[in-house]
């Protein structure tokens, strides 16, 4: 298919380029992606940095709706930690053009770092990659902390940290210290092999489910789960209706109806098996945002959810963590295609990095609710499915292990400052690899693969990879609320979070959203802490969040 005509609907959001250059094994495809991509990022760092606009923003004070003023409250940070309006014209233009430059080398960062996990076995090749990787890596994160140098923040850690829940790298390092404190409770005991940091192996069950997870039936009963939850169903189009929509003849093209009145909601693309050429991993994104147009109609979201499950899934059946992955990417499609806002830039996985990805970790409970695995494995022995259960625990320990050490490295890299260059740059990183490991072999690792540091998801989560951590904290504190809540049907539950949530996207601030679904009261640890096992415990008393007065932790400039 020509990616250009398919992406002339989308062109207006960055998604629909990054999906382009992630799904195509056409090198001219990939090239005219990332132009695309370089050239809507650029124009966006213009507006960020026009003086007139940020202006005009700050003149107008009064807003006739609880969203605009939210829309004012966001487009006004995003200047001011983005676009330094306030600078003169030379430091305004020495910003854009850092700007344009970590633009660069972000893209090509995720290339090399490709490129290196798929070299061929030659020494030689993975050695000269490996280099490769080390270069642009040091020069994204050196430039990173030149644009917050220019921006007068102290380290990019705290540039990172300004519009999101922990507003401060001191609060961010805190709340990696509680986590800490909670792991080193499960080190003794029958949960000690849990700190093997390979979450989908952790337990012999999570093999022995797998011939019962057909891939038909999983999709089927997750259809069903949708209906129940949100009242929403997914139809696949007939190929004939679809061909001049999907990329690949594997993408199903699928419209959402909403079953109260059977109108159609938004679009969902599937693209889940792994082909040559298609990047690694998986990824939601947010092709179409929703908004409130001129003639009062609302603009339909569209979203693509890209996985790299093996085709040989479709007779083996799922591995339990690729069921979790499909649920977890589906979080997110939820949040942009149940979004409501009258505004594409608050819709859906528009606010912060670290509350956008609660709904998505939160969806992930339902690979692990009995009621739901007898549904999606109904032939699996019962013994089966309650062992699940039970060795949940062992995976969340699991999960915290590995993503601890990413996240303490992300923070330490963002929060060091200019590593200079070559071999110096290369020592001082794996000096902070050794730090933030604390000597324990396992997890430095996790961080320090074939003598370059593994760092998922450093171009987009780059200061803010303890999103997931929090995320599934707080997640964690929402299921027990809503979904383990005896007053509650499932319906009900699924009510209060499409519609006090999902369709708000960010439209009202994250703390009040997560007020309202916590029925008033503030997260805490207690939560995570008894779906680690640990029951008997002081936890419900630590608050995840401080409290929204301590102004004197937020990340201002240092001007």
């Amino acid at each position: 298919m020509n990616l250009t005509k398919f992406l002339i609907p989308f062109a207006t959001v960055l998604d629909a380029a990054e999906l382009a250059r992630n799904v195509s094994p056409d090198p001219a495809h990939v090239e005219a992606s990332e132009s695309v991509l370089r050239e809507l990022s650029q124009y966006m760092q213009e507006l960020n940095s026009n003086g007139n606009l940020y202006d005009a923003l700050l003149r107008k004070q009064n807003a006739s709706t609880l969203e605009e003023h939210e829309l004012l409250r966001s487009l006004q940070r995003d200047f001011a930690v983005r676009g330094g309006p306030s600078e003169s014209p030379e430091t305004r233009r020495q910003i854009m053009s850092i700007q344009n430059e970590i633009i660069d080398w972000s893209i090509r960062v995720s290339t090399v770092l490709k490129r290196t996990e798929m070299v061929a076995e030659n020494r030689k090749q993975r050695a000269n990659s490996s280099q490769e990787a080390w270069n642009v890596l040091i020069s994204l994160l050196n430039r990173r902390h030149d644009l917050a140098q220019a921006l007068s923040y102290p380290s990019y850690a705290h540039l990172a940290a300004a519009d999101k829940l922990l507003r401060h790298p001191g609060e961010v390092s805190s709340f990696l210290d509680s986590v800490s404190a909670l792991l080193a409770k499960t080190r003794d005991g029958s949960l000690r092999r849990a700190k093997v940091p390979v979450r989908a192996y952790c337990n012999p069950l999570f093999g022995k489910i797998q011939p019962y997870l057909g891939v038909d039936r999983v999709l089927k009963v997750f259809n069903a789960l949708l209906g129940e939850l949100f009242g929403i169903r997914v139809f696949p189009l007939q190929s004939w209706a679809s061909k001049d929509m999907i990329w690949h003849p594997s993408v199903m093209y699928t419209i959402v109806i909403d079953e109260r009145d059977g109108n159609q909601i938004g679009e969902v693309f599937f693209d889940l098996f792994a082909r040559e050429g298609k990047i690694p991993g998986a990824a939601h994104y947010a092709l179409r945002g929703s908004r409130r147009r001129k003639d009062g109609s609302l603009q339909q979201p569209c979203a693509a959810i890209v996985c790299d499950f093996p085709e040989s899934i479709r007779g083996s059946g799922m591995h339990h963590y690729q069921l979790e992955t499909l649920l977890h990417e589906f979080g997110h499609v939820l949040h942009t295609v149940l979004s409501r806002t009258s505004f594409q830039h608050l819709s859906g996985t528009r606010g912060p990095l670290d509350f956008v990805e609660i709904p998505s970790h939160l969806l992930e409970n339902f690979a692990w609710d009995p009621g739901w695995v007898r549904r999606f494995a109904p032939q699996a022995p019962l013994s089966l499915v309650q062992g699940l259960e039970e060795a949940k625990k062992e995976a969340v320990i699991a999960e915290l292990h590995l993503q601890a050490p990413f996240a303490a490295l992300d923070l330490a890299l963002h929060s060091f400052g200019h590593f200079g260059w070559g071999s110096e740059a290369q020592s001082k990183i794996r000096r902070l690899i050794r730090q933030t490991a604390h000597g324990d072999g396992p997890r430095e690792h996790a961080v320090n693969r074939e003598s370059f540091p593994y760092l998922p998801h450093i171009v987009g989560y780059g200061g803010c990879y303890y999103s997931y951590i929090l995320a599934r904290v707080l997640a964690a504190e929402i299921w027990g609320c809503l979904f383990r809540n005896p007053t509650l049907s499932l319906s009900r539950a699924g009510e209060i979070l499409r519609w006090q949530c999902l369709c708000l996207g960010a439209a009202r601030e994250p703390r009040q959203i997560l007020s309202d679904l916590l029925g008033g009261s503030a997260p805490s640890f207690k939560g995570i802490a008894e779906e680690m096992g640990l029951v008997e415990n002081n936890f419900s008393d630590q608050p995840v969040l401080p409290a929204p007065d301590r102004m004197n932790h937020q990340a201002e400039p240092l001007a």
